[in-house]
This record gives C-alpha cells, structure tokens and sequence, in this order.
C-alpha cells in the first residue's frame, strides 16, 4: 500500500529534530532560508505492508518468503504485527553556493525524513488496530539495514517485498537507496504484553554490538 504524506504534517516535528541536532536556537534565519527552499522539493511518500504474525525466532523472520535476520528482533507472544516500509521525502538536492548551506540543507533533509518516519509509524499502529480490531498498539522502533546490528545487505529483501521503484526509490548495486533521505526497515507492532521491562537503548540493545559504527538507533529517538 502507498500512503503520501502532507508536508505541513511533517514541519513541527522536522524542525524540532533540526534543532536537536543543531543546537536550540542555531542561525535561525539561514536555517529557515534553507528550510523553505528544501520544502518546496519535498514529496513524502512510503509503500508498506502489514504482515502476521509477528513473533521472530532467533533473530529471523521471514515475510512473502524472504528471511531477514537481525539479532536485536523482539519476541514473545504481545507482538501481533510486523510492517516492511519504504519511504523517501523525495529528491531534494538544492543549490547550494559554501558548505555551510549543504550542511543545513543535508541536516533539514534528515530532519523532514525523520519526521515521516514518525508520521509513518503513526498511520501504520492505527492500521494495524482497525486490522486487529484492538486498541492502542506499542510501536517498536524501526530496524532496518545497519540499525540494532541488522546487516546492511537485508535492504535487498525489503526491495524483494515491496516496491521501491513506485515511489521512486531504487536501489544501487552496491545497495544504497535514492533518492538519498529514503528509509526502509521492519516495524513490530503488539499490546500491551510487548511493552514492559524492554529496552530500545545501546545499553539494552541484543545486536552483540555488531555494525555499531553503522548503527542510526540514536538518531531514531529510541
């Protein structure tokens, strides 16, 4: 399924993760010169699909018959659904006269692709309690290629399940998405039996620190 995002949904909480990158309060007037121009080329758009059930084992789940591995999955019987998602903000690329200028623009296109992510994951958790006919679900954090030790040659099996191609994401041969602020990854989804005691933190991570250096868990606010 393709969902397309409305970019004024996404301001708010793209702006609020510029400035926690940044710094609260950082060249505000260049800042938002480079933001306007940026959001005028923005076209959020994902292709997902909702899967179950949703319970790994030993670190592997196989969805439409493609196995994906990683260490840090979550188990046990509160996680109801799984959700494979691609999504981009589209191509975004601006001029840009000094570094400074791509610095802003590369750091406010991260911030608009976090933000569908988290409009993403929102759309999706509703989805998947209308589905289940349930209420409120928990939302695990997104695991995808090179986050939580997910090795970054998994991204093949995200493009075997959906398709990338429909909202204008390809993929390279040496397996990089473009346009360049697109995400993909796997979201579990369960009740209130998936929640208590877990952590979704470095300390408390299971990936045995493997692709630690890769690893974007500290930018997904988990």
């Amino acid at each position: 399924m393709i969902i397309n995002m409305e970019t004024a949904a996404l301001d708010d909480t793209a702006r609020a993760r510029f400035y926690e990158i940044c710094g609260p309060g950082r060249f505000p007037a260049k800042a938002e010169e480079t933001r306007l121009a940026l959001r005028a080329k923005i076209a959020a758009r994902g292709v997902y699909s909702l899967y179950a059930p949703a319970r790994p084992a030993d670190g592997t789940l196989e969805l439409d018959g493609v196995r994906f591995s990683c260490p840090a999955f979550p188990s046990g019987p509160g996680w109801l659904r799984v959700c494979a998602y691609i999504l981009t903000i589209g191509d975004i690329e601006i001029p840009a006269p000094d570094i400074f200028e791509r610095y802003l623009a590369d750091v406010w296109g991260t911030a608009y692709a976090e933000a569908a992510l988290a409009r993403l994951r929102a759309v999706l958790s509703e989805a998947a309690a209308m589905e289940l006919n349930a209420g409120e679900l928990f939302a695990s954090p997104s695991y995808g290629p090179g986050i939580f030790g997910m090795d970054i040659s998994e991204i093949r099996g995200l493009f075997a399940v959906l398709d990338g191609p429909g909202i204008g994401v390809t993929l390279t041969e040496s397996g990089f998405m473009l346009p360049q602020k697109s995400l993909a990854g796997l979201i579990f989804f369960g009740d209130e039996r998936a929640a208590p005691g877990r952590a979704w933190d470095c300390a408390g991570c299971a990936s045995r620190r493997k692709n630690c250096e890769y690893c974007a868990a500290s930018r997904q606010g988990v």
